[in-house]
């Protein structure tokens, strides 16, 4: 779009400013770029053409979906063209991302750059904040609760920031051994003494600074979950708006310092949970306040996301839950709670009983499993509350936390039976084999339920708002429409809704997904600036191409042949030997299994002189990859967690190795996806291209796509799947191979025999020690 295009109106409040002259979104965005890489520095083609649909959708309030791959720069023109809005127009944006490392890019790496430009060529001081959900955020309750036990102190309360500051010379004197057995008791054996006090210090002096984030992002101690949650408390268990303090907590501060800003950078779950659960969480949230615009990058994520926080399930198991959080703050020895207790071991035989006889179902809206049954478990679930206090007005830490864990713990269950005791449309319900919950010996028998088209979820609470009696006084007619009753019996007036402009982007895009998120746009594909690497790289995708290899690697259990995955894991674990040993190590090599994938560690471990390391190590996966990025030589073996974020610059990555596409066994949340498509007049084949095909695609590219993340990046790929090569007898079907191999079309050079590949990792090795 050229730039004449985009140019703003003289009633900008930018343009009143002395003298300062106008500039379009695209040259904003050239000098956001030379903020953040050096004068003379413009956007790249990709950068420049999806910052002008961004820029078209939100002044339009209109959608816009971009496959922008990586090294296209996604970050400047998400937060640069949002940016020029809120300065030019006093608009208001959030931006998600998929993971709480990329939201801190975001907000401590990109927004800089951006807010320097707007200052310098907008006269407009700009600022970001960063949202995260409380379990991310200290939480005083819980860290006055530790340091009760820490200092053997029931009276300790955080209720001021007096008493924090008070209990830190006490906590440096605190010997490990003599509270160990104390913290051991109150949060598990495996808990490190140490690094939970090292924490607890860590997090009162962060409460004790208004500027800090008190975010575990922020802090530098080495810690695990559990320690972690020796100073914060889960989401539902959190301090809240309602409780009684004497100060703000750190998740209160966020919500504070969102409200005051123009940008608001957020994760993918805090969305998904709004649009699964219908709770203004961020767009149309009282405290947050007018939201005009949502930018959503790695957004193929973001369905599936939604579709995993609305997901629940209820068994035999929730009463024990129930019994276990009431009875942690209650005496459990009271004759009544023991009475109820039996009672509610009675109703958890009586659902495995009722359930046991649906196993392994789909469920339909004429499935009623429980029956009869739920009327008797939401009352003795009622009569469990009876029991807990009828106040919240505990000054012991460790009551109100219990407290807290069971009023979770009920709503949890109430929302899991609702969920899953009657169809819903757009829903999945299911009953799964017996299976032990966590921290059960026995085994349940259970019942699911999901969401499976999540486009009207996410329409209905992100793409649009409600509109607000203040704040949008100035919001044009053309951009409202009407959104029809969820229930016309209980609530029959249709609501006028604001439409946000919405962009969203990844460097992965299935061609469904605006089909699939109910976004009003295609899916428009975007330059890449690794055209040249691509060409100098290679794919290698082995072929079935001798009678002696199509022997050794199918059975025919019908007469026609086909791959057999027994034989193949064997045949690929001896194919990535020859590989990595071409190369002289600097692999990553990824598994569809994560048993195949321990199991491939172990071979290449015990033929190797060079390092292997492997995500089942026992250390926290960055520490395996900077362990496996500080040796060039080095290989590195996961499975799908490592499809994506794994970044290794120059020859440590020149090789990427997949054993195959990491496509999902069928289960019942994408076999109703499936069916919802045919529903709507695809094909059987079509609609199993576009869930299964197309979600094992995504997640192939993104693999591939670790081959080459810089400039100076290459070397060869191999897909280890014999069905990917085109017309042999186990060939997958032409439409599923295509979409499959489509993204790879890029490669300058393909191989499909094993030693022309192997001898081009041989050359390659020559050519990169003469140029060293």
């Amino acid at each position: 779009m050229p730039a004449s295009v985009l140019q703003t109106t003289s009633s900008s409040p930018a343009s009143e400013s002395a003298e300062r002259p106008q500039l379009s979104e695209l040259e904003f965005l050239d000098t956001c770029v030379a903020e953040a890489v050096g004068p003379g520095a413009t956007a790249r083609p990709g950068q420049a053409q999806l910052a002008a649909a961004i820029a078209a959708a939100l002044a339009g309030r209109a959608h816009t979906i971009g496959k922008a791959p990586t090294g296209v720069g996604k970050s400047m023109p998400g937060l640069g063209i949002p940016a020029y809005r809120a300065a030019m127009f006093g608009e208001r944006s959030v931006v998600s991302t998929q993971s709480l490392t990329l939201q801190d890019q975001y907000l401590n790496k990109d927004w800089p750059a951006i807010q320097r430009a707007a200052s310098k060529h907008l006269g407009a001081e700009l600022k970001a904040a960063s949202l995260k959900g409380a379990n991310n955020y200290i939480d005083p309750r819980r860290m006055a609760h530790t340091a009760a036990v820490i200092l053997d102190d029931p009276g300790v309360s955080f209720a001021h920031l007096s008493a924090l500051a008070d209990t830190i010379p006490r906590l440096k004197k605190a010997k490990a051994e003599d509270y160990r057995a104390r913290l051991e008791k109150a949060f598990g054996s495996h808990v490190d003494a140490v690094a939970v006090k090292k924490l607890l210090i860590w997090a009162i002096g962060k409460q004790l600074d208004f500027d800090a984030p008190g975010d575990r992002q922020s802090c530098d101690i080495v810690h695990s979950d559990r320690e972690w949650f020796a100073v914060a408390a889960m989401s539902a268990e959190a301090v809240g708006d309602s409780d009684k303090w004497g100060f703000e907590t750190k998740a209160q501060e966020a919500k504070v310092r969102a409200s005051e800003a123009d940008i608001v950078i957020v994760h993918h779950v805090l969305l998904a949970i709004q649009a699964a659960k219908g709770l203004n969480i961020v767009i149309g949230n009282a405290t947050i306040g007018r939201i005009d615009h949502l930018i959503i990058d790695e957004a193929h994520t973001l369905p599936s996301a939604v579709r995993d926080q609305g997901a629940s399930t209820f068994s035999g198991a929730s009463f024990r839950r129930v019994e276990n959080a009431i009875a942690g703050v209650i005496d459990r020895t009271d004759r009544g709670f023991r009475a109820w207790a039996n009672d509610g071991e009675d109703l958890a035989q009586a659902t495995e009983q009722a359930l046991s006889r649906f196993t392994g179902k789909r469920l339909t809206d004429l499935d009623h499993p429980l029956g009869v049954l739920e009327e008797s478990i939401e009352g003795w679930i009622e009569q469990g509350k009876s029991f807990l206090p009828s106040g919240r007005g505990a000054k012991n830490p460790a009551t109100m936390i219990a407290q807290g864990r069971a009023d979770a713990a009920i709503a949890a269950v109430l929302d899991a039976l609702a969920s899953t005791g009657e169809h819903r449309v757009g829903q999945a319900r299911w009953v799964e084999s017996p299976a032990a919950a966590e921290g059960e010996r026995k085994s349940w028998t259970s019942i699911a339920a999901s969401p499976v088209y999540v486009g009207g979820m996410l329409r209905r609470q992100l793409w649009l708002r409600e509109l607000a009696e203040i704040g949008d006084e100035s919001v044009k007619e053309e951009h409202l429409t009407e959104l029809p009753p969820l229930d016309a019996e209980l609530d029959p007036e249709p609501r006028l809704m604001v439409r946000l402009g919405v962009a969203a982007m990844s460097a992965t895009m299935s061609p469904h997904f605006g089909f699939e998120a109910k976004l009003d746009s295609p899916v428009i594909a975007y330059d890449s600036p690794f055209t040249e690497q691509y060409a100098a790289s290679c794919l290698h995708v082995p072929a079935a191409s001798t009678p002696e290899l199509m022997a050794e690697l199918t059975d025919s259990p019908y007469g026609k042949p086909r791959l057999s995955l027994l034989k193949h894991v064997s045949w690929a674990r001896a194919h990535a030997l020859r590989m990595v040993q071409a190369n002289g190590g600097r692999a990553l090599l990824l598994t569809a299994k994560s048993k195949d994938g321990k199991d491939l560690a172990e071979f290449l471990r015990a033929r190797l002189s060079v390092a292997v390391y492997s995500q089942w190590d026992g250390e926290a996966v960055p520490v395996i990859t900077a362990k496996w990025k500080a040796d060039e030589t080095s290989v590195l073996v996961g499975t799908k967690s490592l499809m994506t974020g794994v970044d290794a610059p120059g020859e440590t990555c020149s090789l990427v190795w997949i054993d195959r596409p990491p496509r999902k066994p069928t289960n019942p949340v994408d076999d109703a996806r499936v069916e919802s498509l045919i529903e709507q007049n695809f094909s059987r084949f079509d609609a199993i291209r576009m869930v299964y095909v197309s979600d094992a695609a995504l997640e192939l590219e993104q693999a591939v796509g670790r081959l080459i993340r810089g400039m100076r990046d290459g070397g060869l790929a191999v897909i280890c799947d014999p069905r990917l090569a085109k017309g042999t007898p186990i060939s997958y079907s032409e439409l599923d191979r295509q979409t499959y191999m489509n993204p790879f079309a890029k490669f300058g050079v393909r191989f499909a025999g094993i030693d022309r590949a192997e001898a081009y990792l041989h050359y390659r090795r020559q050519l990169v020690r003469a140029a060293a």
